[in-house]
């Protein structure tokens, strides 16, 4: 089953410094704020922003899907962000994964299951910064993360 996570504004911890990747959109924001600025910076997330789907989070979920490994998403979209704070992005962005949920299982199961144990879908999503062996994962505040089946 295709589900969508979202999440709407969230933050990596650059202890290291941040990447001349993410050094380059945040001057290149503050030179020029436009909308064709604003698509290259984007896009140049996108190459670097990930996420995955980790069903171990949750272990009362791998009764089902028909695999329990961590799952990388299909597309990362980011929509929004902001260097407010200097040279740091925060983003947002959506991901869409492929969860291999076995066949009886039906997308309004997921709102029932998620309703019942108060474990939400979302304690299995993490999305991250990912240059080259350096994974830099964001801080996501779990209300402003939402997962949705896709019809």
């Amino acid at each position: 089953m295709k589900c969508v996570a979202r999440i709407t504004s969230a933050r990596g911890d650059w202890g290291d410094g941040v990447p001349e990747e993410l050094l380059d959109c945040a001057k290149r924001w503050r030179d020029d704020q436009s909308e064709s600025s604003g698509k290259k910076i984007l896009d140049v997330f996108s190459v670097y922003l990930k996420a995955q789907f980790l069903p171990i989070s949750i272990p009362e979920l791998s009764v089902f899907l028909k695999e329990d490994t961590d799952i990388d998403a299909i597309e990362v979209l980011p929509f929004a962000f902001d260097f407010d704070e200097g040279d740091e992005p925060i983003v947002g962005a959506y991901a869409v994964f492929d969860i291999p949920f076995k066949s009886a299982f039906k997308p309004e199961m997921v709102q029932g299951w998620e309703s019942e144990d108060g474990d939400g879908l979302t304690w299995c999503v993490s999305f991250f910064w990912e240059f080259g062996d350096r994974k830099v994962y964001l801080d996501v505040d779990y209300g402003d993360l939402t997962i949705s089946p896709l019809d």
